[in-house]
């Protein structure tokens, strides 16, 4: 895989966080909306007394879609996070969980790392991109 290739497949953990982020607001309102405060499994059954005609309401079904997609996309995320941690090297590692699963920003990073923005973001970048590359399933080229 071409450089720009894995840092696209690796980008999605960044991109999806955010929307996992906005799902969950959306569904704390959709839940609340539907009278729901549990999980998935309780949700139908709690959604049908709210209603009292054995019918779902529409936030209730609502929240069951952002609940499945929030879980798919969780689980985008987990592969990625996967791929990240089969580095051995814990700096490599710990620099592009930030970046790309944590959404961290560079100076943040560099902090965390107690390194210069400059070489968080320059030369160690670049190693642990070089260092996830062999991880990378070979079948998520067709995926991206």
């Amino acid at each position: 895989m071409e450089t720009n290739e894995i840092k696209s497949w690796l980008n999605r953990g960044k991109e999806l966080t955010k929307k996992i982020d906005s799902l969950k607001i959306s569904l704390r309102i959709a839940e609340d909306r539907a009278g729901i405060k549990t999980g998935v499994r309780e949700k139908t059954s709690n959604a049908k007394k709210t209603r009292g005609d054995g019918c779902l309401s529409v936030a209730a079904l609502y929240s069951v879609e952002l609940d499945c997609q929030i879980r798919k996309y969780e689980s985008v995320v987990s592969e990625i996070q996967k791929t990240i941690d089969c580095i051995e090297d814990g700096n490599l590692s710990t620099l592009l969980l930030l970046w790309y699963v944590e959404n961290k920003h560079w100076y943040e990073i560099a902090e965390i790392m107690k390194k210069t923005t400059s070489y968080v973001k320059g030369a160690l970048f670049d190693r642990a991109i070089e260092a996830v590359s062999v991880y990378i399933p070979k079948h998520t080229a067709d995926i991206m």
